[in-house]
């Protein structure tokens, strides 16, 4: 009785959130993680939900069905770079925004990254920096 009630309850929560993810092969837009441009205060990000469901770490690229998402992201902000904008304290607690909504067309390429560029480190947030 157990067991059937855990496969109802998983089975729910999987039909409730419907796979994003699609295979290159299947009309999707292609969002790139990991090109990481230091000099302009952009870095590398790592996806860690899709509209609020944690996924499987993606690090690398992914493609997505065409539709609307909130994507949420984390990032590792190089503190040589941003010149002592990030103190030893707030570094380990930063509470920087890591959400963006993209609208992912098919056929596109999007460019993700996290901008650490403004003077004011609560205004980082990840970006799409680049389509193609």
């Amino acid at each position: 009785m157990k067991k059937k009630i855990i496969f109802i309850l998983s089975f729910i929560s999987t039909s409730l959130f419907a796979n994003p993810f699609a295979n290159p092969s299947e009309p999707s837009g292609k969002l790139i993680l990991n090109k990481a441009h230091p000099t302009q205060k952009l870095f590398a990000v790592t996806l860690q939900a899709v509209n609020g469901h944690n996924v499987t770490n993606r690090d690398q690229a992914v493609w997505l069905k065409p539709g609307e998402y909130e994507l949420t992201f984390s990032s590792t902000v190089d503190k040589r770079v941003t010149k002592g904008q990030l103190s030893k304290n707030s570094s380990k607690n930063n509470n920087l925004t890591n959400t963006v909504t993209i609208v992912v067309e098919a056929d596109k390429s999007y460019y993700v990254a996290f901008d650490a560029s403004d003077r004011d480190r609560h205004k980082w947030k990840p970006v799409v920096y680049k389509t193609k």
